[in-house]
């Protein structure tokens, strides 16, 4: 049976956070059912995604949120209303839910449907590996992939629902072409690039007015300041999956081998090693 789709919008959204993208305590907020046109890219981009996964790996239900403001209150007592970004958007497989920043996003219907893709991207590993006990029903995600190949898989799936190599759109700031990488090498030839790109791209959106979004550069810088992106890896791993699949054409075939080497249990640290099982099991 196909899952049941609950999707809305978080209005009066409250929260206590130690930073914009971490764990949430005192949330409180109101349903809002969403627009028509959300609704209906929601619906299909959803059932799209779920036509790549066996049906005995489905869920009973799929909760999509969508954020547009909230008031964040820090550890210090201090309170701030910010616009939700879209940086801020996950999938969170305990649930079967995705939450979306909507900032960049509201009125880029592009854009919305390849990050919502790219959100089901992570779910449909996940939820293959949960019903299988690979992954525990009580951990927050899959453990034994690399975060390029948990990416580059999604960044894929995304592509193949959207139609298009882009991630995001050309209208807004968040933009990920995953072409855009010539070899493995040059992607890992990327330290401090998630950070540079971030605190550019937020100083442009003028984001960094408020206190919350100051404070994320300083955490990405922290965290990511000297190490290659992940994200640039997952590109050029998502292009080999592109080229594997001929684009669109033998997606769900692609796809059965991604799942089968998932609930294999196997762990990939290695890009083309992970590429390498993808093909032989296709």
């Amino acid at each position: 049976m196909k899952p049941s789709i609950d999707a809305f919008y978080r209005q009066d959204l409250t929260f206590e956070a130690p930073d914009i993208g971490g764990r949430r305590t005192r949330e409180t907020f109101r349903k809002e059912r969403l627009s028509p046109a959300h609704a209906a890219e929601t619906h299909a981009t959803i059932t799209d995604c779920l036509q790549l996964l066996d049906v005995k790996y489905w869920p009973t239900q799929v909760s999509v949120e969508l954020e547009n403001d909230a008031q964040m209150t820090f550890p210090d007592g201090f309170k701030e209303t910010i616009p939700v970004s879209l940086i801020v958007s996950q999938q969170q497989p305990l649930n079967s839910s995705i939450r979306m920043g909507m900032f960049e996003i509201n009125d880029d219907a592009k854009a919305f449907k390849s990050i919502l893709a790219h959100e089901m991207g992570h779910m449909l590993p996940e939820w293959a590996c949960r019903k299988t006990g690979v992954t525990s029903v009580d951990e927050p995600f899959l453990t034994h992939w690399s975060k390029p190949v948990y990416e580059g898989v999604a960044d894929w799936i995304a592509a193949v629902i959207s139609g298009t190599t882009l991630i995001g759109s050309h209208d807004i700031w968040f933009q990920r072409d995953i072409l855009a990488c010539e070899s493995l090498a040059e992607s890992k030839n990327t330290v401090g690039a998630l950070a540079r790109f971030i605190c550019e791209s937020l100083q442009r959106t003028e984001l960094t007015k408020y206190r919350a979004y100051r404070e994320w550069i300083d955490l990405v810088n922290r965290y990511m300041g000297d190490k290659p992106d992940p994200y640039a890896e997952g590109q050029w791993i998502a292009k080999q999956l592109w080229t594997l699949s001929n684009g669109r054409s033998n997606a769900k075939k692609i796809c059965d081998a991604i799942f089968h080497v998932a609930t294999s249990g196997r762990s990939f640290d290695d890009s083309e090693i992970f590429l390498a099982e993808v093909e032989a099991r296709k």
